[in-house]
């Protein structure tokens, strides 16, 4: 038996917005919205494969409640999220007299939200926007918190806005037909949340990774979802345009996303290259002395186990140095790092050396090939 949906509210400065999760959500959608936006008229945006999976569903069951939706689809993946796209998405709504009174619904993973986001906060200067998230990591991660954009040629998300949406509403049940390679990605942005922040969720995940793992026991998961979602919404109440502590979240990432630019996008997904730039975030947190050895080999084999199953991926030490340059956390030519202060906390440097970029992205490509 599904449990009872569950409720938490991201509170900011002028305006607070609800996080819905549980199993059974969808049948709530159309009364869920109704509490949160007053518009009628919406774009219901997807890529795909959600398309032919869960979209035509969903807007039969928002038309029955009295909407007018306009079923949207673009091809998803990291080289359609770009301006080009964007554009389209414009020219669709504005040629179907879309106003500042519609609304847009990102139903989809963190691509399909950014996407759709940027052009809720963009079009008219800004419309109704609520998100939908199918994949585990903008369930837990990507939907919430406002941060929207595309990627250009020379790095990823550097076009973007901060721009809140007025729901999430997380059906965990879109999650039993995820891939294996897109649920390791959602655990990837879980485990990044609680090294930096909850070293009992820590824990908690590698105990329970086989679960978070399967696409039969993941949506039954809910608990530990939710205190990942309070996580993020913590950091995101306190920080809410990433000038100071919100920039935590950015853990694993700044290596990360210079791993995807090199190897290129779509061929390495998010949250593989997220668990790559933990291993080297870690190998630095462990050589400036801010946690032992001992943590570092525990949790170097333990990530190393999780991107065994991966193909093997090669990538020029050079390039990724060249690629970090472009990293949106440059500022003044030098560039914010995330380490760990200990298992569980987080820490924001400012005076990364190259010597020590070279020597993480060395124990990286032993770790790869050891793993």
């Amino acid at each position: 038996m599904a449990e009872p949906s569950m409720k938490t509210y991201v509170n900011l400065a002028d305006r607070k917005y609800e996080i819905h999760i549980g199993e059974k959500l969808q049948n709530q959608f159309a009364s869920l919205l109704k509490q949160s936006i007053s518009s009628k008229n919406i774009a219901l945006l997807s890529g795909d494969k959600v398309y032919g999976l869960y979209q035509q569903n969903i807007a039969n069951h928002l038309i029955n409640e009295g909407y007018t939706v306009l079923q949207m689809r673009i091809s998803s993946g990291e080289a359609n999220k770009n301006l080009h796209t964007v554009s389209k998405i414009y020219d669709e709504l504005l040629s179907r007299n879309f106003d500042r009174g519609s609304a847009i619904i990102a139903l989809g993973g963190g691509i399909i939200g950014d996407i759709a986001g940027y052009v809720a906060a963009t079009l008219f200067r800004g419309i109704n926007f609520v998100q939908m998230p199918t994949t585990l990591l903008a369930q837990v991660d990507s939907s919430i918190g406002g941060k929207t954009g595309v990627n250009h040629p020379l790095g990823k998300n550097l076009i973007g806005a901060f721009y809140q949406p007025k729901a999430v509403l997380i059906h965990t049940e879109f999650l039993k037909t995820l891939p294996p390679r897109e649920l390791l990605c959602g655990y990837a942005e879980i485990l990044k949340m609680a090294l930096i922040a909850d070293s009992n969720l820590a824990k908690n995940l590698w105990t329970n990774r086989n679960q978070f793992l399967s696409p039969d026991s993941v949506s039954k998961e809910t608990h530990l979802i939710l205190r990942a979602i309070e996580i993020k919404k913590r950091f995101v109440e306190r920080d809410e345009t990433e000038t100071n502590q919100r920039m935590l979240l950015n853990f694993g990432h700044t290596i990360g996303h210079a791993i995807e630019n090199v190897i290129g996008y779509g061929n390495i997904l998010h949250g593989e290259a997220v668990l790559m730039g933990m291993i080297a975030a870690i190998q630095i947190s462990a050589q400036r002395h801010l946690i032992d050895k001992d943590e570092l080999e525990t949790w170097t084999k333990r990530i190393s186990l999780l991107l065994k199953s991966l193909p093997p991926f090669h990538f020029e030490k050079k390039d990724l140095l060249e690629a970090l340059q472009l990293d949106k956390k440059v500022h003044n030519h030098q560039l914010k790092f995330i380490l760990l202060k200990k298992i569980g906390e987080g820490l924001i440097i400012n005076d990364i050396k190259q010597t020590e970029l070279d020597e993480s992205l060395d124990y990286l490509e032993k770790a790869l090939q050891n793993g």
